[in-house]
């Protein structure tokens, strides 16, 4: 990542992470005992999209379990996140699913992060940890995309 970063600071002038436009979670193995996948099963399931991300806009949905990343096996959501974050937006990758009981291989455009930022996500906090969040309001829900109004929106 360090390299990622060191890269994009010399050939941009700035850093640029890559963008997918999904909530993920970890497959607990409650999660796999209720999919009916095994206990150890690695992978990570799309709890959501944001509307009009790149997930959305090349056929990813809701309760895929995502297995591979660009060719590369996926264990838990900070790996994907960190994958999606190095790889260069305008980036055609492969990303494999389980859908009920199919394996799909879907290709998607990763999208830039700078995006996200224009629809507001982004905003300067005080707090020394860098961390700040917002509880998830109907119209946070709406100006980010996502369909459930629960949970924390790390801001």
């Amino acid at each position: 990542m360090v390299q990622t970063i060191s890269d994009s600071l010399i050939k941009y002038g700035k850093v640029k992470r890559g963008y997918l436009g999904v909530n993920i979670q970890d497959i607990t193995p409650e999660i796999a005992r209720n999919l009916k996948l095994d206990e150890n099963f690695m992978g990570v399931i799309i709890a959501d999209l944001a509307s009009g991300g790149p997930a959305e806009r090349f056929g990813l949905e809701q309760g895929d379990i995502v297995i591979m990343f660009d060719s590369k096996p996926i264990e838990s959501s900070a790996q994907l996140r960190n994958m999606v974050a190095v790889t260069g937006p305008g980036k055609l990758v492969e990303i494999r699913v389980l859908r009920g009981d199919e394996e799909l291989g879907i290709r998607v455009r990763i999208g830039g992060l700078e995006r996200s930022k224009k629809l507001g996500m982004a905003r300067k906090t005080e707090d020394p940890s860098g961390l700040a969040v917002e509880k998830v309001t109907p119209e946070i829900a709406k100006k980010i995309g996502i369909r459930k109004v629960t949970g924390i929106f790390v801001t």
